[in-house]
């Protein structure tokens, strides 16, 4: 309940700064905020509540009671907010407020200004523009230019539409700046934009140039990229090798990334068949690593379906449910979902629980 309404609060002060009035637009976006902060709270409810021991069904009232509890918390911290309050008291606006100043000569420069009633959201929008402007030239400043290549995250701000629009031509502008700085996920960036024609002219050859180098550059997700892309001739039934493929799989692999690990425990249950290179324990040992130190779902659901047929080790029907369990955490996963209620006809009641405290424990990534 604290953090709760600490989140809301937090949120409610930053948006009052920001727009400077409490305006529709603005209480949309606060409740949607207060909706996924209660959403992060409840859903670790059951899993404590099971690791504390309860039962299925006292765990479920539990639930039930401490979910009123914290909604009725959030509609008094918004019935607050839209009424201008924060509890007792009249909210304030904080006295200054960061912004990019509309200054040529200047690029990146920021400078403190008073909240007042001139920064609304309607001065920002016939501003925008302008001030999308400041960042183009800032982030081709040479002061920019010595900055880590770390902060250069506004391709991926043009890509998802946090600098204030969506724009990918804009973003694969930028992530081809910071790609020229040596920055190799943006780099990977790039590569996954041109193989998909989004904001660049399609290029399949132009991508698998752009996935390899940010591949040696060490980034794991290119070199799972790399690796899955030169995998597919060996799955078309073009070439009997696949060992440029695997190198890059295994590379990736060490660094736990999921993808990769995924395709290599594929490839050595049934898809190195072919070439006599199936190599059942070692295909479990990627799953069982990639659940523990990534715990994506995945990799769960594939290691479920390898414990319950009892492939490479003895079938363990409560592990298996664990590891379906982590797959469905989201509950769209219809085919973890059926495998859930399939193997609960072979479990009782403490089995399904010591399966849950299980899937909790490994539904926190190691990473």
């Amino acid at each position: 309940m604290e953090l709760l309404t600490k989140q809301v609060n937090e949120a409610c002060q930053f948006a009052f700064n920001l727009i400077g009035e409490v305006t529709p637009f603005v209480v949309e976006q606060v409740t949607f905020f207060a909706g996924r902060v209660e959403k992060i709270i409840t859903d670790e409810v059951v899993p404590v509540a099971t690791r504390l021991g309860m039962r299925e069904d006292q765990a479920a009232r539990v639930n039930a009671t401490f979910l009123g509890q914290l909604r009725s918390r959030k509609e008094q911290l918004l019935d607050d907010f839209v009424h201008g309050m924060q509890g007792s008291e009249r909210l304030k606006k904080d006295p200054v407020l960061n912004v990019i100043a509309n200054q040529t000569n200047s690029p990146g420069a920021t400078q403190q200004i008073g909240i007042g009633d001139k920064f609304t959201q309607s001065a920002f929008t016939q501003n925008h523009t302008e001030l999308i402007a400041v960042i183009d030239r800032a982030l081709e400043s040479p002061e920019f230019a010595k900055l880590n290549t770390s902060q250069k995250g506004v391709g991926q701000g043009f890509l998802s539409g946090w600098m204030g629009s969506i724009d990918p031509a804009r973003a694969a502008r930028y992530f081809r700046f910071a790609m020229d700085k040596g920055d190799a996920r943006s780099t990977f960036r790039l590569a996954d934009m041109t193989l998909q024609g989004n904001g660049v002219k399609k290029d399949e050859v132009e991508a698998d140039r752009l996935a390899e180098k940010a591949a040696l550059q060490g980034n794991r997700e290119a070199q799972a990229f790399v690796g899955a892309r030169k995998l597919m001739p060996y799955l078309a039934g073009l070439t009997d090798h696949a060992e440029d493929a695997l190198k890059w799989l295994n590379m990736a692999a060490d660094q736990n990334e999921p993808i990769a690990m995924r395709f290599l425990a594929n490839f050595y249950h049934s898809l190195g068949a072919r070439t006599g290179e199936v190599n059942l324990a070692r295909g479990n040992e990627l799953l069982k690593r990639c659940v523990e130190k990534t715990a994506d779902p995945g990799c769960a659901f594939a290691y479920g379906e390898a414990i319950n047929a009892g492939v490479a080790e003895p079938r363990d029907v409560k592990k298996a449910y664990a590891l379906f369990m982590l797959a469905n955490r989201d509950g769209r996963n219809r085919a973890a979902a059926t495998k859930l209620e399939q193997i609960a006809r072979e479990l009782t009641k403490t089995d399904i629980v010591n399966a849950q405290m299980i899937a909790s424990e490994l539904s926190v990534s190691k990473e």
